[in-house]
This record gives C-alpha cells, sequence and structure tokens, in this order.
C-alpha cells in the first residue's frame, strides 16, 4: 500500500481508564502500568515511521479513551517533534474512568475517515488497551459489555452476549482498508481474559478458532 500510495495516515487510540495505575480501578495498588512505560513504547512506534522510504508522507493523531473517547492530538505531518509530543501528551494525561472500546473505536473511525477524505492514504490504527472491555461497571464487565462486544463484530463473540449478526465495525475497518495492530497492556492475570476478546475482534479469529469477530472467512473484496 505504501508503495502505491505514497501518503500513511496512522492514528493512536490510547487507553486512560484509570485500571492503567490502580489494580483494582479504585486507586488501591499497583495497576497495569503505574510507571507510564506506554508512553516510550508508542513514542517508539512513531519514531520507526520516520525510517519509512523517502517520499513517503506520514501523517498522524492521537486520541485517548476510558468512560469515552476525545481527541488529543489532531493530524499533522510527521517531524521531528512528534515522537516526543506523544510521549508528553501520555505522560501528562490523568487516568480515570472505564474501558469503554465502542465509544473509543467509534471515534477513531470518524478521525480516520475524516482525514482519507482529506489526504487518502494508507490508513493504520494502533490500538492500545489494557483490558476487559468495561464500558460502566464498577464491578467488572457485565452483559451489557457482552452485548457491545457482539455488536462490534456483528457475531455472537461472547455467548453471554445478546446474539448479533451482520457488519460491526470490524468488518467496516476491513472494508475500508484500516490496518488494525492491537497492543494489549496486561498483568499476567488479565492477559488471557483480554486477550480471549481482543485477539479475534482484531484478527477475526482467535487461536483455536472457536471464536470469531466480523464475517468469517472475510468475503471477496
Amino acid at each position: 500500500c505504501v508503495a502505491s500510495e505514497g501518503v500513511v495516515n496512522v492514528y493512536y487510540l490510547i487507553d486512560n481508564s484509570r485500571s492503567l495505575d490502580a489494580a483494582d480501578g479504585q486507586g488501591s495498588g499497583s495497576g497495569s502500568d503505574p510507571d507510564v512505560l506506554r508512553a516510550q513504547i508508542l513514542s517508539n512506534s512513531l519514531k520507526q515511521l520516520e525510517g519509512l522510504d523517502e517520499g513517503v508522507r506520514v501523517n498522524w493523531a492521537a486520541g485517548f479513551f476510558s468512560t469515552d473517547f476525545s481527541s488529543a492530538i489532531g493530524w499533522r505531518p510527521l517531524d521531528d517533534a512528534g515522537p516526543a509530543d506523544l510521549k508528553s501528551a501520555i505522560e501528562s494525561r490523568e487516568t480515570a474512568g472505564y474501558t469503554n472500546w465502542p465509544a473509543a473505536l467509534r471515534g477513531a473511525q470518524t478521525q480516520i475517515s475524516a482525514q482519507q477524505t482529506a489526504e487518502p492514504g494508507c490508513a493504520l490504527l494502533v490500538w492500545l488497551t489494557d483490558g476487559i472491555i468495561d464500558i460502566a461497571a464498577p464491578d467488572g464487565p457485565g452483559k451489557e459489555d457482552f452485548d457491545a462486544l457482539n455488536a462490534m463484530c456483528g457475531a455472537p463473540l461472547n455467548p453471554a452476549g445478546a446474539p448479533a449478526t451482520g457488519y460491526g465495525i470490524f468488518d467496516s475497518f476491513r472494508q475500508s482498508g484500516v490496518v488494525v495492530i492491537g497492543a494489549l497492556l496486561a498483568t499476567t492475570e488479565t492477559a488471557s481474559a483480554a486477550g480471549q476478546d481482543m485477539r479475534p475482534s482484531i484478527d477475526g479469529v482467535n487461536a483455536d478458532g472457536a471464536a470469531t469477530c466480523g464475517q468469517q472467512p472475510p468475503p471477496a473484496g
């Protein structure tokens, strides 16, 4: 895509829920990233894009999500200051709220769509989250979350949720050519459960093929 288009539009969708700092999400104990290592990790990934072939234009932007989504850094060409700007934005962002995947992905989709209209190119979404979908429940995921997972996939990813068929947001990303890279930042205790939902969401199917997200196999085109 880069060879034919010459433009890359990359959007960073970054979790800033309170569980990053507190293991129980309530303010006590170490969470998944109390040292904010995610800031340097994502900054490094943006810096790597500077190494693309000369003549390739890279545009980037970033947004945060917890209970809701918010745009933080508007679309701009990648320059030497970009990685430091992204790192600073992450380090200065206070953590709060839950982990609303649907709001986050809809927000990112809107941002990418606007940029693709303004300057079409290869679209990339880098989605970092620290765990299981949790839209608004203080005691952890519940039926609202399972229903939302299935709706996002357009498929019954979680049997505890309401059935869903047809197209979900991940099929929409695939159809519009957006490459989604998922970075799961999780403790040992939460990694397995979170991965059960996140991996099929991004890959379309989990490791053993038991859970699918979106139409599988994807239709031609």
